[in-house]
């Protein structure tokens, strides 16, 4: 679409993908992967997680990454009338296009908007009967995989700053026929939790009874970033037009909680503790944007 087409939709600055600092590339011999937040911009946009994982893979010059969200009510209803693709934000190219579709979900609630946005773009949700393209699922949503396993061809379960780079490694190198022979690849990553190479068995009640590993690989540990003086951290990220949720810069001190307390979802999955030095935070306040 358009962007003069746009205006007329709530909150346009959403859909132009031009913001300060983002990123702009021609798709012509690249891998194309579409990165999607289940959630509003404004929601999206205020993850540090996202905007990092935007920046670290559009470093790969033989891969282009757009974003896309969750459209507001308005600009839904006119691609469903109109039998309009959802598209990414930076070129408003259909998601059905890409190679890979990678979604960063942090709660179930956005379950929903997921199924809502393979709909909207016009793709077959379930994994076993779409050839392309290959989706897959990360965030701290991905610890509980059950609820989406047949609509996702396998997650990232951990930390995406080592297996996002890995994921697109091993897609270079398929020969595009075989899906399952590119999933198999996938076994060597760890923190790739792939449905189909595990039976799982439920209770009546829905609980899961057993989990049994139909391939070699046993479990699926989470994979984590050892030490973040030494991971990557965007000081140019994408500054939004509008305002979103956290309007803000960000600075990341630590990960990971030492309290450990049973209700919080970040304290378990995050952890272990890791810090950054002083002077890593030092110079990163004083060269952000």
């Amino acid at each position: 679409m358009k962007d003069k087409y746009l205006l007329k939709f709530k909150k346009p600055y959403s859909y132009f993908g031009n913001e300060l600092n983002s990123i702009h590339k021609t798709h012509d011999k690249k891998i194309k992967v579409a990165f999607i937040y289940p959630d509003l911009y404004e929601i999206g946009m205020s993850s540090l997680g996202f905007k990092l994982l935007y920046h670290l893979i559009n470093e790969m010059s033989d891969v282009v990454l757009e974003r896309a969200f969750a459209p507001e009510e308005d600009l839904e209803n006119y691609l469903r009338n109109n039998k309009i693709p959802l598209f990414t934000i930076e070129s408003h190219t259909p998601i059905n296009q890409f190679d890979l579709v990678a979604f960063s979900v942090q709660t179930p609630m956005d379950f929903t908007n997921i199924l809502n946005i393979f709909n909207l773009s016009q793709i077959d949700i379930h994994a076993e009967q779409r050839k392309s393209p290959i989706i897959f699922m990360g965030g701290t949503s991905a610890y509980n995989p059950e609820p989406l396993y047949k609509f996702m061809d396998f997650f990232a379960v951990g930390e995406g700053e080592n297996m996002f780079p890995a994921i697109i490694s091993k897609f270079k190198n398929w020969n595009r026929i075989d899906k399952d022979k590119f999933l198999e690849t996938l076994l060597e990553i760890q923190g790739i939790y792939i449905p189909k190479f595990f039976e799982v068995l439920n209770e009546e009640n829905g609980k899961i009874k057993s989990v049994t590993p139909l391939k070699d690989k046993k479990f699926v540990v989470k994979d984590i970033v050892q030490d973040l003086n030494n991971s990557y951290f965007p000081l140019k990220p994408v500054v939004p037009y509008g305002k979103t949720v956290m309007d803000r810069a960000y600075i990341e001190l630590f990960r990971g909680c030492t309290r450990g307390c049973r209700f919080c979802q970040a304290g378990i999955v995050y952890r272990p503790v890791r810090e950054k030095r002083l002077d890593k935070i030092e110079y990163e306040l004083e060269n952000i944007l």
